[in-house]
């Protein structure tokens, strides 16, 4: 059952003072029954890598207990290092997602939320925390919703385009290169660079954006036909975002064929992107020294709930991500911490293991305290907060370990789910007299009135509008996300 005193967090809401973040971020901390600060103060300094692998769903990784290889390299890293069972994305699309990782702020309080905002420039970004404390940031991104313009180059000394989208494929009716084409060896190629000739003895930080996971799903050989036959049908894969068959249930035939090129992609970007990484920080000897973080903004779904692709609804093939940590020194090995997390956790996570300051903004609460068991499985629950707006879409949902509930504001329409009975989440409560639904429903009401707190407590400079030109509309288009 959701423990929740909702009674006694709307008290404390009613009575702080809506200038007093701190004061709200400590109400959150209560809400979400996380409750431990942990600090560490390392006087070695190391570097940190950020490997976020675009529509990356857990349970297509070996160290997840997939049957398929497709993730020997990652599969290493969890081996050596920490895997999170559960982590919770914040949305099922790129763009907020990914704001949420590198910020610690729920959707609702960044507020990056179509695609004609930019993040405000008084937000406060890791690479900005990095940066502040005297290490070289540096960003490679391969995918359009991870352009500056909406504010991601915030905090990086270098954020290098490593998309394929130019003007001359647009004159060849190639809307989007980065999906049709192959970014990962070019973004390494790209990475290798920087890490070789960032000429300073400062350590560094470094976000690498893999995005070739991302339909469509057209791996190389020989990953092509790793996982499956030759297919005979005469269903393409280009265009998935936007060919019209997709949006119909196709054929078990056809779906087994697309998750197998799904999972090629998935061993192609960990050879050629997660593997290389690992080759490129040896040679020039500051692996021993690096602490390398693999995660990802969000899933896919393959008709679990009758869509295909993402950002249709919060259920959890699209809000479950993957989380690895990897430091010797640092993490625990072969650490496996199964209580529920969520992508806000992860700033705020590796800052505290490489001994940094937290921003004073962060909504999301450190980890680090769960190797040592301090955040153990059956204690307080750490409650996920998840939206997703687009066209004629409003919907939010709250996750506990044992319960969801998901509220469709457009469709006026509230799903509660018992993730121990259905973890399908094929059977929803739809009874509101049940006394888990109303009290879920109460519970996400809580947590909405007290991210709308949170927005209204921090400063924002102003108007965050953003124009997009019609190269980016149109990159945007290809992938279905933009009428």
């Amino acid at each position: 059952m959701f423990r929740l005193d909702t009674g006694y967090v709307e008290l404390i809401l009613k009575s702080i003072s809506k200038k007093s973040f701190i004061t709200v971020f400590l109400v959150i901390l209560v809400a979400a029954g996380s409750l431990f600060i942990y600090r560490s103060t390392r006087p070695k300094k190391f570097n940190v890598v950020l490997v976020s692998i675009d529509t990356l769903r857990p349970d297509h990784l070996g160290c997840y207990g997939y049957g398929r290889d497709t993730s020997p390299a990652i599969d290493r890293l969890a081996r050596e290092g920490a895997r999170f069972e559960t982590v919770i994305s914040s949305t099922s699309w790129t763009l907020p997602a990914h704001m949420a990782m590198l910020t610690s702020l729920p959707d609702m309080v960044h507020g990056v939320v179509w695609d004609y905002i930019r993040l405000d420039e008084n937000r406060v970004t890791l690479a900005e925390m990095f940066k502040r404390n005297g290490y070289v940031t540096g960003g490679v991104f391969t995918g359009p919703y991870l352009l500056p313009r909406f504010g991601f180059g915030q905090g990086f000394d270098d954020y290098i385009d490593a998309t394929l989208y130019d003007k001359k494929l647009v004159k060849l009716d190639v809307l989007n290169a980065s999906e049709l084409g192959r970014t990962t060896p070019g973004a390494m190629d790209k990475t290798e660079k920087w890490l070789r000739e960032r000429n300073s003895d400062k350590p560094f930080f470094l976000f690498l954006h893999l995005f070739d996971v991302h339909q469509d799903f057209d791996p190389p050989p020989p990953y092509d036909t790793m996982f499956g036959e030759s297919y005979d049908g005469d269903i393409s894969n280009k265009g998935m975002a936007t060919n019209p068959v997709f949006k119909k249930m196709l054929p078990r035939k056809e779906v087994d064929h697309f998750v197998a090129l799904y999972d090629g992609e998935i061993r192609f970007v960990d050879t050629e992107g997660v593997d290389r990484l690992i080759k490129i920080l040896e040679s020039i000897d500051v692996l021993d020294n690096t602490l390398i973080v693999i995660t990802s903004d969000h899933g896919e779904e393959f008709y679990e709930h009758g869509f295909w692709g993402h950002h249709h609804n919060l259920y959890d093939e699209t809000l479950k991500v993957p989380l690895v940590l990897w430091q010797p020194e640092l993490v625990p090995q072969n650490k496996v911490i199964k209580g529920q997390v969520r992508i806000i956790d992860i700033m705020p996570t590796i800052l505290d293991l490489v001994g940094l300051p937290q921003s004073d903004e962060t909504l999301g609460v450190s980890l680090v305290p769960s190797f040592e068991g301090k955040m153990p499985d059956g204690g307080p629950p750490r409650w996920a907060l998840a939206e997703l707006f687009g066209i004629n879409m409003n919907m939010e949902a709250l996750r506990s370990e044992k319960f969801k509930i998901i509220r469709d504001n457009q469709k006026k329409k509230i799903e509660y789910l018992d993730l121990e009975a259905d973890p399908a989440e094929i059977n929803p409560i739809t009874d509101s007299e049940n006394n888990g639904f109303k009290k879920a429903l109460k519970n996400l009401a809580v947590f909405h009135r007290a991210m709308e707190t949170c927005r209204k407590s921090i400063p924002w400079s102003g108007d965050r509008s953003i124009q997009l030109d019609e190269e980016t509309r149109q990159r945007l288009r290809s992938l279905g996300y933009v009428e």
